[in-house]
């Protein structure tokens, strides 16, 4: 039996190894033997002319290839540089770094400056000695302006870079360890940042510079508005940062914001106009392909070579370079020379975001090509009017973003939560459109860099165009639902729809593929907007990795759930935004039965109003004392809109007791209601009772709190402590903790200032209990109890020797 396409096979074996890799835990000598036995059984199996054992043995090996490389290479990816593993620790250290600028990240409004360092030498301890790493520079109050390649000198106080670390949320960290970033700088006020030199960039990076500076200028000065100007610059050469938080949401909620992130999708557009407009000149596909395919790397080289951006480009070549050079013109053969050309550079890039929906579109693209013609047919027999390379080119186009919209809706879910349900409107509008602005960017460039002037009429143009696309995402972000949140699919469920996509590819008639399909899209899209609750025999308490604040959320074995506290909100981040409603979605839930906000702090509230605007909220549980509700009325005010109830306690009330589980009301002290209480003391303190395993959760409560608890005397026994305000020396109390007498310690928190080191908060701990842990070094600490004992875990895991 004759394989077909058998890069194709070798592909999907090679990256699903990989793929599987990034879920699964299976140690490297294990991938490394089954590799070793699985090849040469294949090779003998060769040697016997068995043909169909050969086959089935070469994709297995191919499949523990590709998990084994992919170990490997993120294993690689997680070594420290020297600037991490010399000069940096649990606290922000002072020093002075020497290096040159690789890349500046303008903040608006000049409040900040954003920069990657290339550290040569470093004046540490008032020793100078030579250095080699990369950091992230943040710059408050700059009174300069700086550009890749200068030399600069740097004063400030360098740290470990650390993410928060949740099970199913973005983990920052390990993306920026894999662009080389280990350690971040914080930098405050003028004259923190001395300029030495310029120079530094290598010729091709200052050819960039100078054509993306003289692009921006010239897109600014044929362009009359704002708001234009900032979409036309985006499109054209990839700069975000003049755009809008309100327009940047209207792209989000139409699904249309792969617009003006460049991508795939912009890739794909420039090589359509490029391609089109060289029709009537170059008549040879091959020749007009090439010419393309060069303008196509152009487009990478002026929006600045971001990943995603070259990933597309390479992505393109190749699959146009082996559908072209092939005899059979091949699409699904070339693109698995491509995804082996890239995943082989660099492995550790399947679990990049923009490279799954990439490929995942390609594929989708290159599946149902033979739909594509049945499609072009179907139009021109309808629309007569229009020319027909302009019709074939427009419906073709519409049709891609409608499958393209449909297909990855899935994968869309998983990863963002969020599904537009305008997107087959908005892109049938938008995406013409922007290969419009595409076009007449262009071409304002080309002749502005000749003849300023000639320019503006383009300008003019691309700026008319883009207010048609305002006005489509404006107008489709105000129809009621247009996005709505979902919950990630499960993995099977992704599974699925790669089997559907098999399935159509399969030889069977036109009509089944299509039913089958929209039958398993249907399935898939309904697991998005179904919760998935515990219901077994567990309790589980997850403290999330939030910073210096608070959030625990608790599964009982009943499915219901709690969420006490909800971390911080600033002007840049929420928390119940980033992280808390992520990690829910994640996890299947949309409904939260328990919001308990232990006391008005920002640390602990700050998510709530972004949590009950975006899920369901059963109750909202406040203390009863008329100075915090006072101070919670902003949250009040939302709950009675969202017409969540409010239950207000205090010690002695009980949240829930049914049949093993029990949740008691310990705290604040009664005598907090006379308002003599600092905040931190009015925390509700609950005890969490699971057959013979108890939970102890104590807010930030302070001396005056813990002396009233420890007036309980036994009943504060408990197997788990939350330690009270983040571990701090304010809310320790000796004798409260030898009356808890706990097995586990958990401090919630974050080393912000060199006071609050998180190695003390832990060593007043340690010897008091069996495990004392804190969400800096482990990430997410999850806490299992089967009735009887705790399990622990965590979401941060150290890298381990490989054999």
């Amino acid at each position: 039996m004759r394989v077909r396409r058998p890069l194709v096979w070798f592909a999907v074996a090679l990256v699903g190894g990989a793929a599987c890799a990034t879920i699964f835990e299976v140690p490297f000598r294990f991938l490394i033997a089954a590799f070793v036995c699985t090849w040469l059984l294949g090779v003998l199996s060769i040697i016997l002319k068995k043909r169909l054992p050969a086959t089935g043995l070469v994709l297995m090996s191919s499949f523990f290839l590709g998990a084994s490389i992919y170990l490997l290479d993120a294993y690689v990816s997680e070594i420290p540089d020297s600037l991490a593993q010399h000069y940096t620790g649990d606290a922000q250290r002072p020093v002075k770094l020497f290096g040159a600028v690789a890349k500046v990240n303008p903040a608006a409004e000049g409040e900040r400056i954003g920069f990657t360092l290339d550290a040569e030498a470093i004046e540490w301890n008032g020793a100078y000695a030579p250095t080699e790493g990369r950091t992230q520079v943040n710059w408050h109050e700059p009174d300069l302006s700086l550009q890749p390649g200068d030399s600069v000198e740097v004063t400030g106080t360098l740290r470990d870079l650390k993410g928060y670390k949740n099970p199913g949320t973005f983990d920052y960290e390990r993306y920026m360890h894999r662009r080389g970033i280990f350690t971040r700088m914080s930098v405050q006020g003028p004259g923190s940042v001395t300029v030495r030199g310029s120079g530094a960039l290598s010729w091709l990076a200052s050819l960039q510079q100078a054509i993306r500076s003289r692009g921006l200028e010239v897109l600014s000065r044929s362009t009359r508005t704002k708001d234009a100007r900032a979409f036309v610059s985006a499109l054209v050469l990839g700069e975000r940062t003049s755009l809008s938080d309100e327009m940047e949401d209207w792209f989000k909620r139409t699904g249309t914001f792969h617009i003006i992130a460049i991508s795939g999708m912009n890739v794909g557009l420039v090589y359509l106009i490029v391609s089109l407009a060289l029709t009537p000149l170059l008549p040879r596909t091959r020749l007009r392909v090439a010419v393309s395919i060069l303008v196509v790397w152009l487009y990478a080289f002026i929006t600045g070579g971001d990943v995603p951006v070259v990933r597309a480009s390479l992505m393109l070549t190749l699959v146009l370079t082996g559908y072209y050079l092939s005899r059979e013109g091949d699409f699904l053969t070339a693109i698995a020379f491509a995804t082996l050309v890239v995943v082989g550079l660099d492995p550790v890039v399947i679990e990049d975001i923009g490279f799954q929906l990439s490929f995942f579109a390609v594929v989708l693209l290159a599946t149902f090509e033979p739909f594509f013609e049945w499609w072009n047919s179907f139009v021109q027999q309808k629309v007569k009017r229009i020319p027909r390379p302009i019709a074939r080119e427009l419906s073709l186009t519409l049709f891609a973003s409608f499958l393209v919209g449909v297909g990855m809706s899935p994968l869309v879910a998983y990863h963002f939560n969020l599904v537009s349900l305008v997107f087959p409107i908005a892109n049938m509008i938008v995406i013409p459109l922007a290969s419009l602005v595409l076009a007449a960017g262009f071409a304002c460039l080309i002749v502005g860099f000749i003849w300023l002037k000639a320019a503006v009429v383009f300008g003019l143009v691309a700026e008319a165009f883009s207010w048609m696309i305002f006005a489509t995402v404006k107008l489709c972000s105000m129809v009621p639902m247009n996005s709505v949140h979902a919950c990630s699919p499960p993995l099977w469920v992704l599974g699925l729809e790669m089997a559907a996509i098999v399935l159509v590819w399969w030889r069977i008639s036109r009509g089944r593929k299509l039913a089958v399909f929209a039958a398993l899209s249907v399935l898939m899209l309904t697991t998005a907007f179904v919760d998935n609750r515990l219901e077994r025999p567990i309790l589980r308490a997850t403290f999330l990795d939030i910073g210096d604040a608070d959030s625990c959320f608790l599964e009982f074995p009943n499915g219901d759930t709690m969420l006490v506290d909800a971390g911080f909100s600033t002007r840049g981040f929420d928390c119940g935004e980033m992280v808390i409603a992520p990690f829910l979605w994640k996890k299947g839930l949309k409904r939260v039965d328990t919001l308990l906000l232990t006391h008005p702090d920002n640390d602990h509230t700050g998510g709530a109003p972004f949590l009950m605007n975006n899920l369901k909220i059963g109750r909202l549980v406040l203390a009863d004392i008329s100075q915090t509700m006072a101070e919670f009325s902003d949250i009040l005010v939302l709950a009675d809109e969202r017409r969540v109830s409010v239950h207000t306690v205090r010690a002695g009330a009980v949240l829930q007791d049914e049949k093993d589980i029990r949740v008691e009301v310990l705290g604040p002290p009664p005598e907090a209601a006379n308002g003599r209480f600092r905040s931190n003391d009015t925390s509700i303190v609950l005890r969490i009772v699971y057959g013979q395993t108890s939970m102890l959760l104590t807010g930030d409560a302070e001396r005056k709190a813990l002396r009233f608890l420890c007036g309980l005397g036994p009943d504060l026994g408990s197997h788990v402590l939350k330690a009270p305000h983040h571990g701090l020396v304010s809310s320790f109390s000796k004798k409260f903790v030898e009356f808890v007498q706990p097995e586990f310690v958990v401090i919630s928190g974050r080393t912000q200032r060199e006071r609050w080191n998180m190695r003390e908060r832990l060593s007043r701990y340690a010897s008091m209990c069996d495990v004392a842990v804190s969400t800096q070094y482990e990430g997410a600490v999850i806490l299992e109890s089967d009735g009887h004992s705790f399990r622990l875990k965590t979401a941060r895991r150290e890298p381990s020797p490989l054999l």
